[in-house]
């Protein structure tokens, strides 16, 4: 029951959409799951339809990565975090080899060595780490060849349709994105996942003002704060967390909290509509 309702948990906070590299929104993790979810055949005829992670923001495929691998390690009984350099050197894999395949196919992947549907079973010996995790994508590849070539499915998938969008198009659609973060966190209290992109986009466009000294002194004591809090949570979220951020992680947590004082007091530079009142 517990493990149960950790993946519920992790897919009820990683609700925010990733990125399409030019701003789109895309799937959440929610409904990357239940893509997953679908057996057999009928999940490989979709497999054209997935994004391959090369389109997708590249910090989005971070965090999506990180929330497949981590469920997957709870519900194998995996215990404790993954070893910093295996997660770097899993990332790198996956980037390096797969980038082809999309978010969908790494979660079906998974689920299926968990399901037991390859013909062997790989073992993790208490390691997740690059071998590990190759080994069961190149039976997912293996298996998905030789699904299309029994039911007759193409052989040859598309490569994804990257709409060329001119840099006012993309603007406008950075800014469609704040919009929505931003009356998601007022309606709801929510920030997304991962968010020191948005700040970083915010500050470029000089969206944003600098913070007074006083403001600074205040978001210090937030970060130090934070930091205590993410460090005693167990939830799946804060392990996912702590095992998939990067050296960097500091830097993204105060990004973080940042942007969560600036929605928090309405600091940014542009006229942003609420839907508080509808």
């Amino acid at each position: 029951m517990e493990t149960e309702l950790q993946t519920q948990e992790i897919a009820i906070q990683t609700h925010q959409p990733l990125m399409f590299l030019d701003g789109r929104p895309q799937k959440t993790l929610e409904q990357i799951y239940q893509a997953g979810n679908v057996s057999g055949v009928a999940f490989a005829e979709q497999v054209p339809d997935f994004p391959q992670m090369r389109v997708l923001e590249p910090q989005g495929v971070r965090m999506a990565l990180g929330a497949i691998i981590v469920q997957h390690a709870t519900l194998i009984g995996f215990k404790g975090l993954i070893d910093p350099v295996q997660k770097e050197d899993i990332i790198k894999l996956i980037q390096s080899r797969f980038f082809t395949l999309s978010i969908e196919e790494i979660y079906k992947a998974l689920q299926m060595e968990r399901y037991r549907e390859f013909d062997m079973r790989t073992e993790h010996y208490q390691l997740i780490n690059a071998p590990y995790i190759c080994e069961i994508l190149e039976k997912y590849k293996e298996w998905l060849r030789n699904t299309r070539q029994t039911h007759h499915l193409s052989n040859s998938l598309p490569s994804p349709k990257e709409e060329e969008l001119s840099e006012e198009e993309k603007e406008a659609k950075f800014i469609a994105n704040i919009q929505h973060f931003y009356n998601d966190f007022k309606q709801n209290g929510r920030m997304p996942l991962f968010c020191g992109y948005l700040y970083d986009g915010l500050k470029r466009r000089g969206m944003i003002a600098d913070f007074t000294d006083e403001e600074k002194e205040l978001l210090t004591k937030r970060y130090k704060k934070r930091k205590i809090q993410e460090r005693d949570n167990k939830s799946l979220v804060s392990r996912l967390k702590q095992s998939f951020d990067r050296d960097e992680d500091d830097i993204s947590l105060k990004k973080e909290i940042a942007l969560e004082y600036i929605f928090e007091n309405d600091k940014l530079l542009i006229e942003i509509k609420s839907n508080e009142n509808h």
